[in-house]
């Protein structure tokens, strides 16, 4: 299965871009989705979790301006698509923000479509074309004060495989961010704490791929990483690369970087 399907290719104003990018968040992570391609800031819909709704804008886009764009013969694009996670599986909208030039224009016709995004009662709406998404903003932290307890939630539900009752609560303890961020940045910034703890203590998360390379597709996402060497190994000597003999396989496998690795698997 792809990991992401393009549903809907439209055309908008420079000012629907702008309208749509004063309104998210941005992550600290960049993405190219292929070789030689644009790079993307990664970013969600302020106070929309991303895995309710993923957007990606071209960094370009970002640091020109329209009239630098017109002058090139470029048009501003949406994409919309169906983005599936790397380890769960689940399925989420993506919107990319890009910018299609005149080489690629002259391969694709792409019809021009209103782009309107809206806020109401803490519900927000975006509407492309005939495409629309709505859902609740979550809460701003400037009500909340139970750091502690929002922090130890994180752990309950996704990380207690990786973390004792005492590290959690000592961890939460000292858990502090700054400003006034929304309950999606808390969200993700006690995710990211917890992740980098996780793996410090030696577990692995592993995306849909790994663990199907393990064969283990319906397995916890969380395992030791030395678990995981060791039954990626264990696979690789049952199936084997095509064209190597058994002996070959069998001579790597006993070798001394492998009895190392094995050994502290054990």
């Amino acid at each position: 299965m792809k990991s992401y399907i393009l549903k809907h290719r439209q055309e908008v104003s420079w000012s629907a871009i702008q309208t749509i990018i004063q309104e998210l968040e941005w992550t600290a992570q960049s993405i190219r989705l292929s070789k030689g391609r644009p790079v993307y800031r990664r970013a969600n819909v302020r106070g929309v979790p991303a895995k309710r709704l993923d957007v990606l804008v071209e960094e370009t886009i970002l640091s020109g301006s329209e009239d630098d764009f017109r002058e090139s013969g470029s048009i501003f694009v949406i994409d919309v698509g169906i983005k599936r996670g790397r380890y769960d599986g689940a399925e989420r909208p993506r919107l990319c923000l890009r910018t299609f030039g005149k080489i690629l224009l002259e391969k694709n016709d792409i019809p021009f479509r209103r782009a309107t995004i809206d806020s109401c009662e803490g519900k927000v709406a975006i509407r492309i074309g005939d495409w629309e998404f709505s859902d609740f903003r979550l809460a701003s932290i400037a009500q909340i004060t139970d750091l502690r307890g929002i922090y130890m939630w994180h752990w309950s539900h996704y990380y207690q495989t990786c973390m004792d009752w005492e590290e959690a609560e000592q961890c939460a303890d000292s858990f502090y961010i700054d400003g006034q961020p929304t309950l999606a940045e808390l969200n993700r910034a006690v995710s990211r704490d917890l992740y980098k703890r996780a793996r410090e203590n030696g577990w692995m998360k592993l995306t849909v791929r790994q663990r199907e390379l393990i064969g283990s597709p319906d397995g916890p996402q969380w395992v030791r990483e030395s678990l995981f060497l060791k039954k990626k190994a264990e696979q690789h000597r049952i199936s084997g690369p095509s064209g190597v003999s058994q002996y070959t396989m069998d001579e790597s496998m006993n070798g001394p970087f492998n009895r190392i690795r094995l050994a502290d698997a054990e």
